[in-house]
């Protein structure tokens, strides 16, 4: 019985590589299709939300609420527009014109300067689930960040925490996912352009002189799995 032997792998390896040189199609696609289709990707795959419509009402019109809204509005990701009542509000989620809705009860601010703690209702469409879980990242994030802010001006000596991103700081989701995306990609590729190669030897007759010489099937795969993935 043959045993595995990376020398005869290494001349498969190379004589596969000098035929990707020579030929301008297998080529073409060794180097242009996985910078297609990682383009591709990179621009569809985009989980940031940005003017995000966002319907609200404001029954406490104070200072708290007000820096909530310029909070929201400052950030980008929302797009804000005032309703009359709970009723509007609701009606334009369920009819798509919003993609949420905020209700600032009153008394907010009065409750939060008494260190009492208080709610506000906010209404996600969740028919994309996706985009409703990033919207509630962005309400939280929000939320949080004012209930920082409050705390620290009614403690003044309250050292304030500051937290920093020194990869990506812009939190842009094409940074964190594309590199994932690129091993998978690189994955499919090497395995698809690897079976295109197997099925033109195929069709010209020279597999069969391929497996005539003593050389182990998994040596042929790995010999012409690895140009492209060394490409």
């Amino acid at each position: 019985m043959k045993s595995f032997r990376w020398s005869r792998t290494r001349a498969i390896a190379k004589k596969e590589f000098f035929h990707i040189l020579r030929d301008p199609f297998t080529s073409g696609m060794a180097f242009i299709l996985p910078l297609l289709v990682v383009v591709i990707f990179g621009y569809s795959m985009e989980f940031n939300q940005n003017n995000i419509d966002t319907a609200y009402l404001d029954l406490d019109v104070s200072p708290s609420s007000r820096l909530l809204l310029e909070k929201m509005n400052a950030s980008g990701y929302f797009h804000l527009r005032a309703v009359r009542s709970p009723q509007e509000g609701m009606a334009s989620v369920k009819s798509n014109q919003s993609k949420a809705f905020i209700y600032i009860p009153h008394e907010f601010d009065k409750k939060i300067q008494t260190k009492v703690s208080e709610k506000i209702q906010v209404l996600i469409d969740g028919t994309d689930s996706a985009a409703a879980g990033v919207i509630q990242r962005y309400l939280l994030s929000i939320s949080q960040n004012l209930s920082v802010q409050i705390l620290q001006s009614s403690k003044k000596s309250m050292t304030p925490l500051v937290s920093r991103y020194l990869f990506n700081p812009e939190l842009n989701s094409r940074w964190f996912s594309i590199p994932g995306i690129l091993v998978v990609i690189m994955a499919m590729l090497c395995t698809l352009l690897t079976s295109l190669t197997v099925a033109r030897e195929w069709e010209k007759g020279s597999m069969e002189l391929l497996l005539s010489t003593p050389v182990k099937p998994l040596e042929i795969i790995l010999g012409k799995l690895l140009p492209y993935a060394i490409i």
